[in-house]
């Protein structure tokens, strides 16, 4: 049944919150302060009973919005209503609550966004090319924006809590870099494996055994065993940044945003690390790219030492808490990196040696 004042508050709400996704990429924290602390609690009241306002609406506009009542197009006004006041909670954190913590919510906003773009597009009678992956019905649409709205709930507001997750995630990826190292190190060839390819290519397309497997030389089983032991040392740092924030920082009356700022720049250099070594990762193969690896390997060294610079203010925090007195991690900061420069100096040495 056509209901033209309907499909225009559809369409105005598709609009808005395609607008607010854009607000979002572009500036997710654009109305925030930098020196204002804002009220966890009352922050995270809102979103709840957001998400529940805006649950509630969806619910009543996917019993009806097929009948052609009155109430429909009220109904996605209010949803307009609903998820601008969504946003403009989440742009209000301010700075120091952590970039982190801020794009972690600015994501999941997004995501609730895009699926109540695909919830009123359900709706429409010529339906929108909006993108967002599969269609979805209105009744399935509605179960993915409750289970959006209980994640924004329940979304840490910590920002040590949102980095720990970001470097969680990139220490599992350091993780499967390793793996294909060592397997490429102990001849767990990626090309033995069926991936396929036999069914599509002819036998006489196929690189003999001779051409695809060459036996290391010392200096390239040097370079592979110094970056797997480097690799390693990386993941051990990411796993000690996590055991440190672990423990309880240092309170203090106003914002600590060198802490602050140190937390954020530990997140982002965890991802640097992880993509650093997924790129060296990706080179093993034979004949070893020496050059190339040496080159990846050097960003992996460098963004390892600039971890340990920042997380010894960090750890340093968490030791004006009484919970390192004796500065343990710092000095296993100091030692790891020491580590990781020497074996780099024996693999600028292989290099050399070519």
């Amino acid at each position: 049944m056509s209901n033209p004042e309907l499909d225009a508050a559809l369409n105005s709400l598709i609009d808005t919150a395609l607008g607010y996704i854009q607000t979002l990429q572009e500036s997710p924290s654009a109305t925030a302060s930098s020196d204002v602390v804002y009220d966890e609690k009352f922050f995270r009241t809102q979103l709840a009973d957001s998400g529940k306002v805006l649950g509630h609406y969806s619910t009543k506009l996917s019993l009806v919005g097929k009948t052609g009542s009155k109430d429909a197009p009220k109904l996605a006004k209010e949803l307009s209503k609903v998820i601008g006041h969504v946003v403009a909670c989440v742009m209000s954190v301010p700075a120091a609550a952590g970039n982190t913590v801020r794009t972690e919510l600015s994501s999941v906003t997004t995501t609730l966004l895009h699926s109540t773009v695909r919830f009123a597009n359900s709706f429409l009678e010529s339906p929108r090319e909006v993108g967002g992956g599969t269609r979805v019905d209105y009744l399935g649409s509605t179960g993915l924006i409750w289970d959006i709205c209980k994640q924004l709930e329940s979304v840490s507001l910590s920002n040590a809590e949102c980095v720990q997750k970001v470097v969680r995630r990139n220490e599992a990826l350091v993780c499967d870099c390793i793996e294909e190292i060592e397997g490429f190190l102990n001849g767990d060839d990626i090309d033995d494996l069926d991936d396929g390819w036999d069914d599509l290519i002819n036998e006489d397309d196929h690189i003999t055994d001779g051409e695809e497997k060459t036996a290391l030389s010392a200096l390239e089983k040097e370079l592979v065993n110094n970056s797997l032991i480097i690799s390693k040392a990386g993941r051990m740092l990411l796993k000690k940044i996590l055991s440190i924030l672990n423990k309880p920082a240092h309170k203090t009356e106003d914002v600590d945003m060198e802490y602050v700022t140190a937390l954020d720049t530990v997140s982002t250099l965890s991802s640097d690390l992880s993509r650093h070594l997924d790129d060296m990762a990706s080179l093993f193969t034979c004949p070893i790219p020496m050059n190339d690896i040496v080159g990846d390997l050097s960003n992996v060294v460098s963004t390892c030492k600039e971890i340990v610079n920042t997380a010894k203010l960090v750890a340093d925090r968490h030791e004006k808490s009484g919970e390192d007195k004796d500065g343990k991690d710092v000095k296993w900061l100091e030692m790891c990196k020491g580590q990781v420069e020497k074996v780099w100096e024996r693999t600028k040495g292989t290099e050399t040696a070519r």
